[in-house]
């Protein structure tokens, strides 16, 4: 990857040619942007007009869409029925400049700004998180990706987890690590951590991002890695809806495997009824998941429950006679009673992903993504230190006892629980804390996820409060009986109802890693022009400027992309 270093002032190219490598001249820090000269700012400052705002953004082809636009409903769908948010405008560029040019005409008519990539935030933050923000849709950034000879994948920001997947394996035989649903947008599920059932053996999907083309408050177009733009890349790996729009990543992917043993347990439902088998299950299956003897990086391991359903599947990359010998017989001891259905199979890649996205298609609609849930959930991770307890395991019986099912109430709910951590675990390796990346990963063994939903269609007012208690009650019911335990959340499964001390407590593991964040949001976005309810703030300017933040230089070197800031 080759990208033409440049150096800017306030958003303006400097006089010169471009030069390959790293420039050292210094820019002024991105408080002191020069703010484009629109009818935004000839009414009154901050103040928004759509005449002001299309001709700021006359200069650049894109599609804007209003309130009152028959198409705006379908740019706006929200994934979270529960949640209806109405921004003030959608764009849609076609490329980099494109979304500089929106970043700063959206900032001066003083709106904050959110990228759309996928739009499978649980708390709607695609859409701002709230009303009156611009939204900025990434869908046009789906180029053809391309491999590299180093296996690095160049893919766009509104790039689907199912088609890249299929792209990636048809080009070069090739696989990344990431979630199990087709229709997750890469931008905020790589970002954000992207856990999967090969990321035990991979890393998390944001442990292979090697490099970003980002566009940044003060509307540069920059290049991001280890070696360039360091903190930025450092931030965007954890917390990117705070500090930029990523227009490009570049991922290291790996080899695919020959082939992938696909296992699917299907319980006798007496497990979720009957206290002593479920408290043996997942107590059995929480100690084989630390036997070392039998599990190691090649097995992935979730599960899903219901009122009806008790399901325990997974991937093992290995022969299958090695499974059926060594690691199903362990497997098969956590039940009492013999399970419904047993299916253990040798499958390619492509098909292995196919049956942990259940009937959803891997490829996915390029445009009109419309999957969509009403529904409230929670987040719960465990950390290795403080294993679920027997006393957990059984409050957590009791209050699904309690629970509602969508037939009789109206209401239904469903747990999934997955295997982050434990014996040879990738995502936990020691060069992976948060010094090399903004996420917060440390000692997480299970990951919980909770969720309580209504039929789809209807309508956000008739979601009773009640239903959300029965997501949260969930997760309740395991934090209540563990007080002294070091919880943390997915950031992915993000819960629009945590409030600033808990998203710092839980998504970030507490002051240390947000404190540096702040710092980082300080230089890239001091004016906050990206937010969302639940985004980093920016620290404090300290009195002797920006030195005090301890983040190198002053000033910033920006490596640009070839394509630089559009004049206006």
């Amino acid at each position: 990857m080759k990208h033409i270093s440049r150096s800017i002032t306030l958003g303006f190219a400097l006089a010169g040619a471009a030069t390959a490598g790293v420039q050292e001249q210094q820019v002024i820090p991105p408080q002191h942007v020069i703010s484009p000269e629109s009818s935004c700012s000839e009414t009154q400052e901050g103040a928004f007009t759509q005449h002001g705002f299309e001709d700021c953004l006359a200069k650049q082809a894109m599609s804007i869409f209003y309130p009152e636009d028959e198409e705006y409903a379908p740019m706006i769908y929200p994934y979270n029925l529960r949640i209806p948010i109405y921004p003030k405008a959608v764009v849609v560029p076609e490329d980099a400049q494109g979304v500089s040019l929106a970043v700063r005409c959206g900032h001066q008519c003083g709106l904050k700004v959110q990228p759309r990539s996928g739009g499978h935030s649980f708390g709607n933050f695609g859409l701002g998180g709230k009303d009156g923000q611009l939204v900025i849709s990434m869908q046009n950034f789906q180029d053809e990706i391309e491999i590299d000879e180093q296996g690095i994948a160049k893919v766009g920001t509104g790039y689907r987890l199912g088609n890249v997947a299929l792209s990636i394996y048809e080009k070069g035989k090739r696989v990344l690590a990431h979630g199990t649903c087709p229709g997750v947008g890469v931008g905020g599920h790589f970002t954000h951590g992207g856990n999967g059932y090969s990321s035990r053996r991979y890393g998390l999907a944001v442990d292979q991002i090697v490099g970003l083309d980002v566009v940044t408050a003060d509307g540069a177009i920059v290049y991001a890695s280890e070696k360039q733009n360091r903190e930025l890349y450092w931030a965007l790996r954890g917390a990117a809806d705070s500090f930029g729009i990523i227009t490009t990543f570049y991922l290291q992917t790996s080899p695919a495997p020959e082939n992938v043993v696909w296992y699917s347990i299907r319980a006798n439902m007496d497990i979720l009824k009957n206290e002593t088998q479920f408290v043996h299950y997942f107590e059995h299956m929480q100690n084989f998941a630390q036997n070392a003897t039998i599990v190691d990086r090649n097995l992935g391991m979730g599960m899903y429950y219901d009122n009806w359903n008790h399901h325990l599947y997974g991937t093992y990359f290995g022969s299958e006679e090695h499974f059926r010998e060594n690691i199903w017989p362990s497997m098969r001891d956590a039940y009492l009673l013999e399970p419904q259905s047993i299916v253990i199979a040798s499958v390619s890649w492509p098909e292995s992903l196919q049956n942990l996205a259940e009937k959803v298609p891997l490829q996915q609609p390029k445009f009109g993504y419309d999957m969509a849930s009403n529904f409230h959930s929670t987040a719960l991770t465990i950390p290795s230190t403080n294993l679920v307890t027997r006393d957990a395991w059984v409050n957590y019986f009791n209050y699904i006892q309690t629970l509602p099912n969508i037939a009789d109430d109206g209401v239904g709910w469903f747990g999934m629980l997955g295997l982050e951590g434990g014996p040879d675990s990738q995502v936990q390796r020691k060069d992976r804390d948060e010094n090399f990346a903004a996420y917060h990963r440390k000692d997480k063994f299970w990951d919980f996820l909770h969720y309580s939903y209504v039929p789809d269609e209807t309508t956000p007012q008739d979601f009773p409060l009640w239903s959300i208690e029965v997501a949260d009650g969930l997760t309740a019911a395991i934090m209540d009986a563990m007080p002294s335990a070091e919880f943390g959340m997915y950031m992915n499964h993000v819960d629009p109802t945590l409030n600033k001390e808990e998203v710092i407590k839980y998504y970030y593991g507490g002051e240390t890693l947000y404190t540096r964040l702040q710092k980082a949001k300080a230089v890239w976005d001091p004016e906050e022009v990206f937010w969302n309810p639940q985004s980093i703030a920016p620290a404090p300017r300290s009195r002797s400027g920006w030195s005090k933040l301890g983040l190198g230089n002053v000033f910033r070197t920006l490596q640009i992309a070839p394509s630089i800031v559009p004049e206006l």
